[in-house]
């Protein structure tokens, strides 16, 4: 039940927040974005070329800034502006002002005097702007990170679907062990299977055969 999964993930993002009495998280990470707000547009690349990031309040709108594309769980979207080199260059401390801006306009939206917000995984140049407009900053993974620790049972049943598809997966490359199989010809397969049945990204290449195979790499 995927609005059941988003209430009750955004229920722990706003518990976290009440926890470390932040006003409102920015989200950048990948992960913590399709947590979210289920948004699963260029994860990988998202990861090391930040050009979305989230809004997310205590109580208020969901804002989603330079996304591809609406996802589900946000109540809005929002202009971006660069936050990483590959967009800004030379001026990606500008973007990081405007930025700050956005979120004292956002702020003052939610009519709260609350000046703690959380920051995940940004660059030194936007938590100078933050706090140079009075801001408290906090690391954004004590809630992101802290959020996804206690699963629902929706969240268990995505977990027994990624565990099955895995396991097909092994299996395919099981089926294609033969002689001269190369390692790159089975890790494709083991792609193949996670993407054709919804998955989204390999973290890392450990597949390997021969006598020498553990420890890892």
């Amino acid at each position: 039940d995927h609005d059941r999964l988003r209430a009750y993930r955004k229920g722990r993002l706003v518990q976290a927040l009440k926890k470390h009495d932040a006003a409102m998280c920015l989200l950048v990470n990948p992960i913590s974005l399709r947590y979210a707000t289920e948004y699963r547009v260029y994860g990988l690349y998202q990861s090391h070329i930040p050009t979305t990031y989230a809004f997310v309040p205590q109580e208020g709108p969901v804002v989603m800034h330079g996304v591809y594309g609406p996802p589900p769980g946000a109540d809005r979207v929002a202009p971006g502006h660069a936050l990483n080199f590959f967009d800004g260059g030379e001026t990606i401390t500008d973007g990081a002002r405007l930025i700050a801006d956005d979120v004292v306009r956002y702020l003052k939206e939610l009519g709260t005097d609350n000046r703690r917000v959380a920051v995940e995984y940004v660059n030194p140049s936007l938590t100078q702007a933050l706090l140079q407009r009075g801001l408290e900053v906090i690391d954004g993974v004590l809630v992101s990170e802290a959020a996804r620790v206690i699963k629902s049972a929706d969240e268990i049943e995505c977990i027994r679907w990624a565990c099955a598809v895995a396991e097909l997966g092994m299996a395919k490359l099981k089926e294609a062990l033969k002689p001269g199989v190369t390692e790159l010809q089975l890790w494709g397969l083991l792609n193949y299977t996670n993407l054709a049945n919804n998955g989204d990204w390999h973290d890392g290449r450990m597949l390997a055969s021969g006598p020498r195979i553990n420890p890892w790499l």
